[in-house]
């Protein structure tokens, strides 16, 4: 017996009239159907008697994940990946370390602004987040220990940079594992000299935010001396580093800063910085909570039309250009907040949590350096298995393995609902997204197979 997968997205008559492109999202599988084969998924959806033509062609379908064998296994696979993104292990140990909350700029929508009281952190706070990560890492699966460095700004703390990346690095070769580090930073003061200092201590590449074109950059990101202008030093610090280390530049994109991405993309090609980034990457200006500035995220983050319709408005242009766009467009993550082993974030007093934007609201802190072990809001997190019934049994949402069932980005839950708990549907974003994503990376697959013809 088969059935088509209730996961399966579907765009008739595109590319070519009567074909139909097809996306799974639980296989991650996406392909053009020739009519053929579009006839044979319908008569077995219509339940119209089948031909032995029309038994070969759904069985090659099968192979793809766009039919399956019955509903109730399909829907164990689903509920396998969630479990085992929350459960499994990872032969890497990620984390973030947070250096300080201090910041040499004051952007007007920061939702840090009201952090900054908390302190920088030291090397006694420092030896303990070293002491709780190598904990993590001795696990003998474990290979690598992968740090990223945040704030503020963290390059006002490089001395708890280059402190946990010396040590870092003398236990990972004692213990035959790799160490390397990236961070988090606004860019204007990352500097050639800067890069060199770092680089033998592991750094593998820096993610940079701006907030579009000059006039708009400078006016959402001001010095908080009040002197200069942050747009030029950051350009100037790109133009002097995209050599030295792997860069990805974020581009907040608000309602004003979207329509201007493509001025913004010809100043970078200009500069000839745009081609030797690693990837540029569209950000999603979202609302903190109680409406108290606003946070950047990715799709993963994203719930509403509107954030779809700026994130593709921006895609489509990195397409048009024939740039990278950073990660897999059509792939779905779980929140790192229902994850056993998942990101940790230490922030600069020693507090511990699961998401970077809820580093000031101790309640969802889930333990500290200073203890052995974590907290009961940590196993709240990984055991409350947030996979909303109505989910697995709607046989009318075909994302459900894209958001963990309903369990996607908790923050957004907490934003929308003021329950971290509540509800986080995402499907009017991707009602909006995928159709749009599914045709540009057709063909982008479609090129790249053409030029290897």
């Amino acid at each position: 017996m088969m059935i088509p997968s209730r996961y399966n997205i579907t765009i008739p008559d595109y590319p070519k009239a009567g074909g139909i492109l097809i996306f799974n999202t639980l296989s991650g599988s996406l392909y053009e159907l020739e009519p053929d084969y579009r006839k044979s998924l319908e008569s077995l959806q219509n339940g119209s008697d089948l031909d032995e033509s029309d038994m070969v062609r759904l069985t090659e379908m099968a192979e793809e994940g766009y039919v399956v064998e019955d509903e109730e296994t399909e829907k164990d696979m689903v509920i396998h990946n969630i479990r085992a993104a929350a459960y499994g292990n990872s032969p890497v140990v990620k984390a973030t370390v947070v250096t300080t909350m201090a910041c040499n700029l004051a952007c007007k929508y920061c939702f840090e602004s009201g952090m900054e009281k908390s302190p920088t952190m030291d090397r006694e706070t420092a030896q303990l987040v070293f002491d709780q990560i190598v904990k993590r890492a001795q696990d003998p699966s474990v290979k690598a220990i992968d740090i990223d460095y945040y704030g503020g700004e963290p390059l006002l703390n490089m001395d708890i940079i280059r402190f946990l990346s010396k040590k870092f690095q003398e236990w990972c070769e004692e213990n035959k594992k790799t160490y390397g580090f990236t961070m988090t930073t606004n860019g204007t003061l990352l500097t050639p000299e800067v890069v060199e200092r770092l680089k033998p201590l592991g750094f593998q590449g820096a993610r940079i935010t701006i907030d579009g074109v000059r006039e708009i950059h400078d006016a959402r990101r001001p010095y908080k001396n009040g002197k200069g202008f942050s747009f030029d030093t950051i350009m100037k610090n790109l133009t002097n580093t995209v050599d030295m280390l792997p860069i990805t530049l974020v581009n907040v994109c608000s309602k004003e800063s979207i329509r201007q991405l493509p001025s913004l993309l010809d100043e970078l090609e200009e500069k000839q910085i745009l081609d030797k980034l690693a990837a540029f990457q569209p950000g999603i200006e979202q609302p903190y909570l109680d409406k108290k500035g606003s946070v950047c995220g990715t799709m993963d983050c994203a719930l509403t039309k509107e954030s779809a319709e700026n994130f593709l408005l921006a895609v489509q242009e990195l397409f048009r250009r024939n740039l990278p766009a950073r990660g897999e467009l059509l792939q779905g993550t779980n929140c790192s907040i229902t994850a056993a082993h998942g990101l940790l974030i230490f922030n600069a007093d020693g507090k511990m949590y699961k998401c970077p934007v809820l580093m000031d609201k101790p309640e969802f802190s889930v333990g500290h350096v200073s203890q052995e072990k974590l907290n009961k809001h940590h196993f709240t997190c990984v055991t409350k298995e947030i996979w909303k019934k109505e989910c697995l049994d709607d046989t009318d949402c075909p994302y459900v393995p894209t958001c963990g069932a309903g369990a996607g980005c908790r923050f957004a839950a907490l934003v929308n609902s003021g329950d971290l708990w509540g509800d986080g549907c995402s499907r009017e974003f991707h009602d909006h997204y995928v159709p749009e994503v599914m045709k540009l990376e057709h063909m982008k697959k479609y090129e790249v197979n053409s030029s290897k013809a």
